[in-house]
């Protein structure tokens, strides 16, 4: 096998489990630690804090403004965060990612919304 799927909310739900997977797969001795990473985070973003300067026309990315995008990673995996996109992208954004999307996405096993009110999609609903 040359690479391991492990779909994120698998991860974040069953966390030992998959973490094992990864680490059998990268032939790496498995370490409890592996599930205790937020509590190194603050030591390893504090590594990163720094500007990063723009390119190719993109901005400078300020050190806060990088620290605060991964400051989940202080927390252990929660899984009342995972369906919160649903409530909180914007329905036209969600529209368009599936336009995209929907292949992989049904391939991947994830629901459409798109089709959350078609006969096929409610029908699969029902029967689960």
């Amino acid at each position: 096998m040359h690479y391991l799927e492990v779909q994120y909310e698998d991860l974040v739900r069953d966390t030992e489990v998959q973490l094992r997977r990864v680490a059998d797969f990268l032939e790496l001795p498995w370490d409890d630690s592996m599930l205790r990473y937020y509590e190194r985070a603050e030591e390893r973003l504090s590594e990163m804090h720094r500007d990063l300067p723009g390119a190719d026309g993109k901005p400078l990315r300020p050190a806060d403004h990088r620290k605060e995008a991964h400051v989940l990673t202080s927390k252990p995996p929660d899984p009342s965060r995972l369906a919160r996109w649903k409530e909180e992208m914007d329905p036209a954004d969600i529209a368009a990612f599936e336009g995209a999307a929907e292949p992989l996405l049904e391939e991947l096993g994830y629901e459409v919304l798109g089709r959350r009110g078609s006969a096929p999609a409610a029908a699969a609903e029902g029967s689960s």
